[in-house]
């Protein structure tokens, strides 16, 4: 009677008289929905659905006991091993028909949903695979750069040096400005090299304990001790990797000296943020930046825009270097505005017992 009333509105129903039956049919070809009742002949209902919802292949298709001899318990088990629904005989067929549409749209949007994701991953691996092609060529791209600017640069060098052209202050003057030139090519084509190295973890971290008052020194060494930066004592000491570590802050300190101009005092101080981190600063005295850019600043070819800063030129690689170089490190890097005035980068790294 149901089977009659259900193609009626349209549905194609195989019909069998027990569970047996009703499972090699079922692995014969998987329906959208099974209308199951609780006592069959042979295996009963309860059993078929916990074996259908134990398979990997079958356990998605919706299962709705249609009984007249339900009890309570026989309910609970029910849902417990998967049903999707229960209806009481005597039943009325358009509330079978209302329930029906009900479950295979839901399946329908389960497996919608199943192929957006799926689409979604399939998208996402092939991104990753032609951003890891992108970043490969790039960095043999950038290396086969290096090399001849290197050359260029040399044979300036001599050509500078040579006595006959040393005379002539204005050719003098126009190849010093093309030197210049040529080493902010170069500086490029490093930052280049060392932020793809980094994200292709070709660059190998080697974390240690170490003093951050050894660090300083060594920072402070290349930046050839300058007295514009005033680096503060410290007792902390921290789990980070020494030779990305100094550079990073060599960065930022090139970088504040840059913004803040020749007469701005650089203060490179230290605080214990938690037992877990100790916070670096590098602080200027400059115009600070802007909060719109805060957040950008760390991106690759990122700049202030020139506009606002007339005459400064830079890669846009160095932050992004200091930042790939900090998370390398699992620690965290960001900026902020000093309340007295002047931009504030904090280097956050894990903090390690006193040396």
């Amino acid at each position: 009677m149901l089977s009659h009333i259900l193609r009626g509105l349209g549905y194609e129903v195989r019909a069998g008289t027990s569970a047996e039956i009703g499972l090699k049919s079922i692995k014969a070809s998987a329906p959208d929905l099974i209308l199951l009742d609780v006592v069959m002949p042979g295996m009963g209902g309860l059993e078929l659905c916990r074996i259908l919802k134990e398979s990997p292949q079958y356990r998605h298709i919706p299962i709705i006991f249609l009984s007249g001899r339900i009890t309570p318990e026989d309910k609970v088990q029910a849902f417990s091993i998967g049903a999707s629904d229960y209806i009481e005989k005597p039943y009325n067929a358009q509330e079978v028909a209302a329930r029906l549409n009900v479950h295979l749209g839901l399946e329908a949007a389960r497996r919608a949903q199943n192929a957006r994701s799926s689409l979604l991953e399939q998208l996402l691996k092939e991104r990753i695979v032609a951003e890891k092609q992108k970043e490969d060529q790039t960095a043999m791209l950038v290396h086969d750069l290096r090399s001849p600017l290197q050359i260029i640069s040399g044979v300036h060098e001599l050509v500078l040096a040579n006595q006959k052209i040393s005379s002539d202050p204005g050719l003098t003057e126009k190849l010093e400005r093309a030197q210049i030139s040529l080493s902010q090519a170069i500086g490029f084509v490093d930052d280049m090299l060392e932020v793809s190295k980094i994200k292709t973890g070709k660059m190998p971290v080697q974390l240690a304990p170490m003093k951050v008052t050894e660090l300083f020194q060594q920072t402070a060494e290349i930046l050839g001790r300058d007295p514009l930066f005033e680096f503060e004592q410290s007792e902390h000491s921290v789990y980070a990797d020494s030779q990305l570590t100094n550079r990073v802050l060599a960065n930022l300190c090139f970088n504040a000296k840059k913004y803040a101009g020749e007469h701005g005092q650089i203060k490179i101080s230290v605080q214990k943020d938690s037992d877990q981190e100790v916070i670096i600063s590098v602080r200027d005295k400059g115009p600070g930046i802007p909060e719109p850019e805060r957040e950008r600043i760390f991106e690759q070819f990122y700049r202030i825009p020139e506009h606002k800063k007339p005459g400064l030129k830079a890669s846009g690689l160095g932050l992004a270097f200091c930042k790939q170089a900090v998370e390398a490190q699992n620690g965290r890097i960001w900026v902020q505005n000093h309340a007295a005035g002047g931009a504030d980068f904090q280097v956050a790294l894990q903090r390690t017992a006193a040396l």
